[in-house]
């Protein structure tokens, strides 16, 4: 296992669509109220389009519901991932331990205090220049040794 990297949350997703359904239900409802507005020989059809508009905006907040969660549980499980990959990388490089609240903070660029041969330092991460990588530096900017 080599250098865990620069932490990336999992951004891809289809979010997008349930967006596309809701302004596709704000089509319909002015569809609707045309037709509500037309007089009363067009009324079954305004009730039909304003029934697709609910069914569609109900569709379309349970879609952004359900992808608003998915995005967490993937974001969760990368960063688990992650976590364990600098946790077990920061022990065999530079045999200090981290919890996985110590990689939390370091992933969001605040310090944390671990213990290196005996004496207590505060470091971080810092991406190795024109690199994937990272490595644990000093709050100074020395590398960690």
């Amino acid at each position: 296992m080599g250098n865990p990297g620069v932490y990336s949350s999992p951004t891809e997703g289809w979010a997008f669509v349930p967006f596309l359904g809701a302004v596709l239900a704000f089509a319909v409802v002015v569809l609707a109220i045309l037709y509500w507005m037309a007089g009363p020989g067009l009324r079954i059809k305004a009730a039909l389009f304003t029934t697709a508009a609910l069914v569609i905006s109900a569709g379309s907040v349970l879609g952004l519901f359900s992808a608003a969660a998915s995005f967490e549980q993937r974001d969760n499980a990368a960063f688990g991932k992650h976590a364990i990959e600098v946790q077990a990388w920061a022990e065999r490089e530079y045999d200090v331990m981290l919890t996985r609240d110590d990689v939390a903070d370091l992933v969001d660029g605040r310090s944390v205090s671990v213990e290196s041969r005996g004496v207590p330092v505060e470091v971080r991460l810092r991406p190795i220049p024109n690199g994937p990588g990272v490595y644990l530096v000093h709050l100074g900017g020395a590398p960690l040794q």
